[in-house]
C-alpha cells in the first residue's frame, strides 16, 4: 500500500470539505505528496520492519555509522566481524548487548561503545532494525503496530497536507494520475515546484545528518 504521511481528515479540513465524494482523489494526492517527500529527502520514509543490512565503515576505528533507513524505531540485533556467508546469518557471532551502543533515531546512526568499532570489510557487520514512519492515521500499539512505531512529525504532516492540496488543485491541468514521484520517476506537473511547506520540512529532515 502506498505511504500516507498525512491524514485524509486534515486535508479535508483544510479544504473545508464535508462528505466523502472527493475522498478517493484526495487520498491519491496524499500518496503522491508522500512520494514527493521521499524524493526530496532522498530515501524511503515508510516503515520497514526487521530490515537486514550489512553496513560498511569507510575507515578503520570507526565507532559511529549511519544506516540507510531512518528514523530508527528499534534495533533488534547487531553482530560484528561475521566472516560468514548468507546461509548461516552470522550464527557463530554473539550479538552486542543493547548497552554496547547508542542510537540516534532521527539521524539513523548507531555509535558503538566500549571500544567496539565497525569493520571496513564488506558484509562483516550485520544490523537488523526497524525504521521509517507508519501511516499518519495509524495508532501505535494497535492497527498491527507495536507501541514503539513512529508517526511522521507535525511539520512533515503539514507539508504533505499542503502538497496534497496543491496537487488536488492542479489535477485539472496535469491529472493527478499522471503525477509520478519517488525512485525511478520524474515529477509532474514539472512546471511547478512542490509546496514550500513540504520542501522546508524535507530539508529539515535532510539536515539532521549534516
Amino acid at each position: 500500500m502506498p505511504l500516507r504521511l498525512a491524514q485524509l481528515d486534515d486535508v479535508k479540513a483544510a479544504l473545508n470539505f464535508g462528505g466523502a465524494d472527493e475522498d478517493a482523489a484526495l487520498t491519491r494526492c496524499i500518496e503522491h505528496a508522500s512520494a514527493v517527500a521521499e524524493r526530496l529527502v532522498g530515501h524511503r520514509l515508510g516503515r520497514v520492519e526487521q530490515d537486514i543490512v550489512y553496513p560498511q565503515a569507510r575507515g578503520y576505528g570507526v565507532s559511529a555509522l549511519w544506516l540507510p533507513g531512518r528514523p530508527i524505531e528499534s534495533v533488534t540485533m547487531i553482530k560484528l566481524l561475521g566472516w560468514t556467508g548468507d546461509s548461516d546469518d552470522f550464527s557463530e557471532i554473539d550479538p552486542l548487548d543493547a548497552e554496547s551502543y547508542l542510537i540516534d533515531a532521527d539521524a539513523g546512526s548507531i555509535d558503538l561503545l566500549y571500544g567496539h568499532t565497525w569493520s571496513i570489510q564488506p558484509r562483516a557487520n550485520l544490523v537488523v532494525y526497524t525504521h521509517g514512519y507508519a501511516d499518519a492515521d495509524a495508532t501505535p500499539g494497535s492497527d498491527g503496530l507495536p507501541a514503539t512505531a513512529l508517526l511522521p512529525g507535525d511539520d512533515l504532516q503539514q507539508g504533505v497536507v499542503a502538497e496534497a492540496i496543491r496537487l488536488y488543485r492542479t489535477q485539472g491541468d496535469a491529472g493527478v494520475d499522471q503525477v509520478h514521484a519517488g525512485k525511478g520517476g520524474g515529477y509532474r506537473p514539472d512546471h511547478d515546484a512542490p509546496h514550500q511547506a513540504l520542501a522546508q520540512a524535507c530539508d529539515a529532515l535532510r539536515r539532521v545528518r549534516l
